[in-house]
């Protein structure tokens, strides 16, 4: 094993994903993230407000940072975030509800699982495993 490996730390969780979003889409980033998801808006470090458009939000301990910028790309089909979570159906039919478009793909077995855009087009797995 090489040095370099030997003194490699091991990574320990993951803190945060990043993703891009149109400009002026604040409101509808609240309508997704906090009111279908259940996330927390987290204030921003102030050090950040005079320089970024960022929104971000936790959930467990983990956080999703959102950057407002004119350079948004859309996420290519087949790149998304897979969240696993507690009453995917509850959670598939309140997303139905609120008008949201939900997308199945191959059935799986041991899971529930759909995918979804959040509302700038970044993809989604939500699933939950079934109990055996």
């Amino acid at each position: 094993m090489s040095e370099a490996l030997r003194m490699h730390r091991r990574i320990t969780r993951l803190n945060h994903i990043a993703l891009m979003a149109k400009p002026g889409g604040h409101d509808l980033a609240r309508a997704f993230y906090v009111d279908i998801l259940e996330m927390q808006e987290v204030v921003l470090p102030p050090e950040l407000l005079k320089d970024f458009d960022l929104m971000w939000f936790r959930f467990l301990d983990m956080m999703i940072h959102l950057s407002f910028t004119n350079d948004f790309v859309a996420s290519p089909v087949g790149r998304h975030i897979c969240l696993e979570v507690e009453d995917v159906l509850a959670l598939r039919s309140k997303l139905e509800t609120s008008g949201h478009i939900v997308e199945d793909q191959v059935l799986l077995a041991d899971r529930n699982r759909f995918f979804i855009p959040d509302p700038f087009g970044n993809y989604f797995e939500l699933m939950e495993f079934k109990n055996n």
